[in-house]
């Protein structure tokens, strides 16, 4: 009756080391999953701002480039009236006023888009860095959360083989002492018998 009820109190403690286990586990994976939710969002977010912020840059450099194919045509048109206002409406001269103003026209976009490069590139620096620093944020704070995890797990691992462990020790010891009175029994159980000399019991003669 004893050993029974040891062994029911030992299978609680060690069924309460389980639960624990398990709910450490819970705990944990719903602690892993929250960081998740809380950083995705960011990092999210931070790509939409990069692709926003771009596509800006990229509806500044169309609306500047049609100004520029608009004006280039605006003093075109000015160029050749004040030519054949003076005269000087042939074709060479025509000629000559459309080259000039493709010129012009070409070297003020090349000169737009090296701004929108640099533009680019100081833009996808920046959020390039903070996109950056939300991944290392997460990384860092996500293997902190597994690592506790994977700690408190181990604790409670060894707290419950410790137990187990030392149930065992008891039951060896148990064991050890059962056997040291049985061999104890048996010499005095010998020692008690009759006693013999050379072959003969003392109550021979």
């Amino acid at each position: 009756m004893i050993a029974q009820r040891a062994a029911e109190r030992q299978g609680a403690v060690i069924g309460g080391y389980d639960q624990q286990i398990a709910n450490n586990r819970l705990l944990g994976n719903q602690a892993y999953q929250t960081l998740q939710a809380n950083y995705d969002p960011i990092a999210a977010d931070a790509v939409a701002t990069r692709e926003r912020n771009m596509g800006r840059i990229d509806q500044y450099g169309n609306s500047m480039r049609s100004d520029l194919d608009i004006k280039a045509q605006q003093m075109m048109a000015a160029a050749q009236q004040s030519a054949i206002q003076r005269g000087l409406g042939n074709t060479t001269i025509t000629n000559s006023l459309q080259r000039g103003a493709a010129f012009d026209n070409n070297r003020q976009k090349l000169a737009l888009e090296d701004q929108l490069l640099q533009n680019r590139i100081a833009t996808d620096s920046s959020l390039s860095g903070a996109y950056q620093n939300v991944l290392q944020n997460r990384a860092q704070a996500l293997g902190s959360q597994f690592n506790q995890n994977i700690s408190n797990e181990n604790q409670l691992t060894g707290q419950r083989l410790g137990y187990i462990g030392g149930i065992q020790k008891c039951h060896v010891r148990a064991a050890k002492s059962d056997h040291s009175r049985q061999a104890t029994g048996k010499l005095r159980a010998v020692s008690k018998g009759p006693r013999t000399l050379h072959g003969f019991s003392s109550g021979q003669h």
